[in-house]
């Protein structure tokens, strides 16, 4: 099985031409960026994990949850999404 792993806030600010950061609540920005990937998952048959960082948010907790076959996971508060490679 192929994985694909996403920075979903990153992805977001990265398409500007799909989501509108400063007019629309950040998350309804999530949740159509979730379905995209499904919808994306689903085409590809592979396996999607999706991390939305607390790196910048007070009291985020950690939490993971799955849509529609996404693994959906929150990190918590001061806590990067990103991956250190050596």
């Amino acid at each position: 099985m192929e994985y694909l792993v996403i920075d979903g806030y990153n992805l977001i600010n990265a398409w500007g031409d799909v989501f509108d950061v400063t007019g629309e609540p950040l998350e309804d920005c999530r949740d159509r960026l979730l379905h995209i990937l499904s919808n994306y998952q689903g085409y590809k048959n592979i396996k999607v994990i999706v991390v939305f960082d607390a790196h910048h948010v007070k009291c985020g907790q950690e939490n993971q949850m799955t849509f529609d076959n996404i693994t959906v996971v929150y990190t918590r508060e001061n806590k990067s999404g990103d991956i250190r490679l050596p």
